[in-house]
């Protein structure tokens, strides 16, 4: 694997129309990023994204992480953006699923919200092919699939379950696997959903097609991710500059930082507390 701790992360500003969302943005995060956005002097965190082109073999960028930023640059108009671009074949990136953790839902209700989805079928016991499987305590696991075949119809089906877990429950992500263990650190859970495996191909067709998926499923993890960047938002908004002098900027202010040493890289994993 390569010593990231050797390189900077790459590092880029792009036409904010260059960036294809792979999954719906989240309508409550949102709002108050928007205004966040609105009064703050700098970017803390870009976007994670990863170069591909589209069926006119125009050069855009998926987003792997950072949907609801980009979303609220568009709702300012911001005709530029800073991303961090990742190589989407890259021993940097790993493709997982988020599982979502349920609260304060009626479960009664939320089955019978389920049955309501076109072309949604429950069965009890695991199946192979399943979109996900609905773990409740002390019941059996509720299998939800659909025979739909195409991307649009597969993702559109997952978004209206994942709709009916946003409305009728309060959500959580977890990476846990086990369920004793997801019981354990959330005690007020009521279910956990465990989403099927996505692959690369997924996410890339999602973002092409317009066929997202809904949000908080997919999960990419980053090796050597761009965080606390504190990018000022000045030097993006600056009407007159083309990309290529502010890209040039960029790299002026990257060396800066390195001469500072203000740039440094962790090996290790971390927690961070303050999100």
């Amino acid at each position: 694997m390569s010593n990231h701790s050797s390189i900077t992360p790459q590092l880029r500003v792009v036409h904010t129309d260059q960036l294809l969302p792979h999954e719906d943005h989240d309508p409550q995060r949102l709002a108050p990023l928007v205004a966040q956005l609105a009064r703050s002097s700098h970017l803390i965190n870009p976007p994670i994204v990863g170069a591909l082109e589209d069926a006119n073999q125009t050069q855009k960028y998926v987003i792997l992480d950072g949907a609801n930023r980009w979303r609220a640059f568009c709702e300012l108009g911001f005709p530029h953006i800073l991303v961090q671009v990742i190589d989407l074949n890259s021993e940097q990136l790993r493709l997982e699923t988020w599982n979502h953790v349920l609260v304060n839902c009626a479960e009664t209700e939320l089955i019978q919200k389920l049955r309501e989805i076109p072309q949604l079928a429950m069965a009890e016991g695991e199946r192979a092919f399943a979109l996900a499987h609905m773990v409740f305590r002390d019941a059996p696991i509720l299998a939800l699939s659909s025979p739909l075949q195409t991307t649009r119809e597969h993702n559109a089906t997952l978004r209206q379950i994942v709709h009916c877990f946003i409305t009728h429950a309060t959500l959580f992500r977890t990476a846990l696997l086990e369920p004793e263990d997801v019981w354990q650190q959330f005690p007020e859970a009521q279910a956990i959903i465990f989403y099927a495996h996505l692959n690369a191909s997924d996410v890339q067709q999602a973002a092409l097609r317009g066929a997202h998926l809904p949000p908080g499923v997919s999960r990419h993890i980053i090796l050597g991710r761009a965080i606390r960047v504190n990018y000022p938002l000045q030097l993006l908004l600056d009407g007159g500059l083309t990309i290529e002098q502010k890209n040039a900027n960029l790299q002026f202010w990257i060396q800066e930082k390195l001469k500072r040493r203000q740039l440094r890289f962790y090996a290790e994993s971390t927690y961070i507390f303050d999100e």
